[in-house]
């Protein structure tokens, strides 16, 4: 079996989900040579609320 070529990136800092997902596929390709559409590749983001 061969082993996973996954990769997780985590976007640090507050993101505002707002943007919907161009606004955060844009923050993405900002970042540098990332293939936005392979398919091994997961995005994280961190949302904050601030109404808690």
């Amino acid at each position: 079996m061969l082993a996973s070529k996954r990769r997780i990136y985590l976007v640090n800092g507050k993101t505002d989900m707002r943007k919907g997902i161009d606004g955060l596929l844009s923050v993405i390709a900002d970042q540098g040579d990332i293939n936005l559409f392979d398919p091994e590749v997961m995005f994280l983001f961190r949302f904050a609320c601030n109404s808690l």
